[in-house]
């Protein structure tokens, strides 16, 4: 909060400011996948991720953390509207206890 980012849904997200927020990345996958094997998490990647260069669909192959901020970051970028649209806390225990983020579903 001193370097100037909320942190949602406990900050305002005015547009402009840097938000932070808790997600949690399996619910922003395009697909089931067993994201223990390497196999499936490249297969995955070409599938969903075609458009990201090969190198880092490689690296995000590789490693289970690589895999889920990749695929995070893919998902959070097609939601940009819903991020940019993030609703205040709904209720005093959400004020305190916080959210994880979940865009709606198409």
């Amino acid at each position: 909060a001193a370097a100037g980012f909320a942190v949602w849904p406990f900050d305002d997200a005015r547009p402009g400011r840097p938000v932070a927020v808790e997600i949690w990345p399996r619910v922003l996958y395009a697909a089931p996948v067993v994201k223990s094997s390497a196999v499936q998490r490249a297969a995955y990647l070409e599938r969903h991720a075609g458009g990201v260069a090969d190198v880092f669909r490689r690296v995000a192959a590789a490693s289970d953390d690589a895999f889920d901020a990749l695929t995070a970051a893919l998902a959070m970028w097609d939601r940009r509207a819903s991020l940019a649209a993030l609703p205040p806390a709904r209720d005093p225990v959400e004020r305190r206890e916080g959210r994880i983020w979940e865009p709606a579903v198409a």
